[in-house]
């Protein structure tokens, strides 16, 4: 996720309640990482979850949309992110690699 710049003061406390709210509702913990080197180094976060299977993952984002306060955050966090993208990642470290 990277935010507009000027805007991390703002993103925080933002980011700080959708993780509780989630959290709250049941969403795996969230490791929050940032760049130190390479890529988008300035004003970018990746947020990392695990979780048991896609259809888990569906079923929580479901629950997530009726969630009114959810929602409002998201759309707070909306006016201070430039670009976000979501990437799934496959655990293979036990195929022979």
């Amino acid at each position: 996720m990277k935010f507009h710049a000027g805007c991390w003061k703002k993103a925080g406390p933002v980011l700080k309640k959708i993780k509780s709210l989630g959290q709250a509702a049941g969403f795996p913990k969230v490791k929050v990482y940032a760049t130190v080197s390479g890529g988008d180094a300035m004003h970018t976060v990746h947020m990392v979850s695990e979780w048991n299977s896609l259809s888990a993952m569906e079923s929580m984002e479901a629950k997530m949309n009726g969630k009114k306060d959810l929602m409002g955050a998201m759309e707070k966090l909306a006016d201070v992110v430039d670009s976000s993208h979501v990437t799934l990642f496959k655990d293979i470290s036990g195929k022979g690699i």
